[in-house]
């Protein structure tokens, strides 16, 4: 079965407490959190933030499954864009797509062999 790997799981927005809907992304398989709410890797040494992303990316098959970033720590993505490339040629991200019913998440395939 397909796998969504969301980098980190919605908290409330600070000013406003929205929190994103995620749930529309699980069309594109189960929802997995690579860091919970409780976590906070702004705060973690590179390579404690490096080994998460591991342990928990080493499961991803480029052919079914997607990243997830909606938010939080900007230095996951990055780190986890770097990760991928290091490991796979491509990968796919969600994007959100609004749309006249709200919105859809449409998967984007991301080649590293042409960076």
């Amino acid at each position: 079965m397909s796998r969504v790997f969301v980098l980190q799981e919605p908290i409330p927005r600070s000013l406003t407490g929205w929190v994103p809907d995620i749930r529309p992304a699980s069309k594109h398989g189960e929802i997995s959190y690579v860091f919970n709410k409780a976590d906070k890797p702004h705060s973690w040494p590179q390579e404690q933030v490096e080994f998460r992303l591991k342990e928990v990316l080493r499961a991803y098959d480029p052919k079914e499954d997607s990243i997830l970033w909606c938010g939080g720590d900007l230095i996951v993505l990055i780190l986890c864009t770097a990760y991928m490339a290091f490991e796979f040629e491509i990968m796919h991200l969600l994007q959100w797509q609004r749309a006249d019913n709200g919105g859809f998440y449409s998967r984007t395939p991301v080649a590293f062999g042409h960076i």
